[in-house]
């Protein structure tokens, strides 16, 4: 049950005419549709939870509390912006929208409740399967594919064909920063500044745990890591380096050129390699061809320092990602999605997941 009061009372009283298969609720603000924060975030993921569910479990009613909304107001494009980027993440390939979620304001159904006037209801269609791939509505998959000049979200096919991929494994050998001219960015090559905000710069710098969990989440690494391990002769992932524009003389010449500046680690080395290590053996997980997930090689990173030569206080991270056979995700429960239990929202298991897109 929810703590809100005019929530309950809707959610009872549209139970008691519903003959749908699942009904979720959410109550949130308006005034988080329109500005983002740690909230706006939060509660997006809260409706994909409730969206996954509801489309990995047949189908449903999910009913939205905008409290905030003023009455007579029947406008919906600052919800529509709100979630239209992140509901197409639960659509398979071949599947459409306007099939799949179709909302309205709940004073259009309910109408003899006063409070359903602040109330949207989403009517949401089960995972249907369009093509070869059955597919599962997947909150977040927990790997990434990498482009040239970024990581982005996989699609369920594009899994599928990774995985069944054979490589080879094989990585970047380490070496000192002879060149760093050849340094720009692709699928092979990231480039991070260590540029923490001042206020946490010396909580970063304090401890090993605090600055592998900046690195891994704030910095990206666990995508780098994901998409890197997918690519033939892997890649690797610099932290102390950028890019800057650079301008000929006469001006009439702009290119983007690597801005080596490095940063000064006051941590110990030997130290901060154990600890990004020890969190890939408890972050990272190997989805296998033979439908299977296993512990990740060993092996799948390698870790160096590499001094600044003009001051040798700095220095430049360097993880080299190894390519691996199958998919690395970086969460050892696997893809996150959901569904619903005994009228619960559960997670669903890997081994699950995996079954229902083969």
């Amino acid at each position: 049950m929810s703590s809100c009061t005019r929530c309950n009372n809707v959610v009872t009283k549209y139970r008691a005419q519903s003959t749908d298969n699942e009904l979720l609720s959410i109550h949130t603000e308006r005034a988080i549709y329109l500005k983002k924060s740690q909230e706006r975030n939060k509660t997006r993921d809260e409706l994909l939870k409730r969206l996954s569910a509801l489309r990995n479990s047949g189908g449903g009613v999910l009913l939205i509390h905008v409290n905030g909304t003023r009455a007579g107001d029947r406008c919906l494009k600052y919800f529509d912006e709100f979630v239209g980027s992140i509901v197409t993440r639960l659509l398979e390939p071949g599947e459409v929208y306007a099939n799949t979620y179709k909302r309205q304001w709940l004073q259009d159904i309910l109408e003899y409740c006063a409070d359903s006037a602040v109330f949207i209801h989403i009517r949401v269609a089960a995972v249907t399967a369009v093509t070869d791939v059955k597919g599962v509505a997947t909150v977040d998959f927990n790997t990434k594919l990498g482009k040239d000049y970024e990581n982005v979200i996989p699609t369920t096919q594009q899994l599928l064909t990774v995985r069944s991929h054979r490589r080879t494994s094989t990585g970047p050998a380490i070496t000192g920063l002879t060149d760093d001219s050849k340094l720009h960015e692709d699928v092979h090559i990231q480039l991070k500044r260590f540029l923490p905000k001042p206020q946490s710069s010396d909580e970063i710098q304090q401890d090993a745990t605090t600055f592998v969990e900046y690195l891994w989440n704030q910095l990206k690494l666990k995508d780098s890591i994901t998409s890197m391990s997918k690519i033939p002769d892997g890649g690797s992932y610099y932290l102390g380096i950028g890019e800057r524009v650079n301008t000929s003389e006469d001006g009439t010449y702009t290119t983007v050129i690597p801005d080596v500046r490095g940063f000064e680690l006051k941590l110990d080395q030997g130290e901060l390699e154990e600890t990004l290590k020890s969190k890939l053996r408890d972050c990272v997980l190997l989805g296998r061809s033979e439908n299977t997930f296993t512990d990740v090689p060993s092996d799948l990173i390698a870790i160096a320092f590499h001094p600044i030569p003009s001051d040798h206080q700095r220095c430049v991270l360097r993880v080299a990602v190894k390519c691996v056979e199958g998919v690395v995700f970086c969460d050892r429960c696997g893809p996150r999605t959901y569904m619903m239990e005994n009228g619960q929202i559960c997670r669903m298991e890997k081994g699950m997941w995996l079954e229902r897109i083969m």
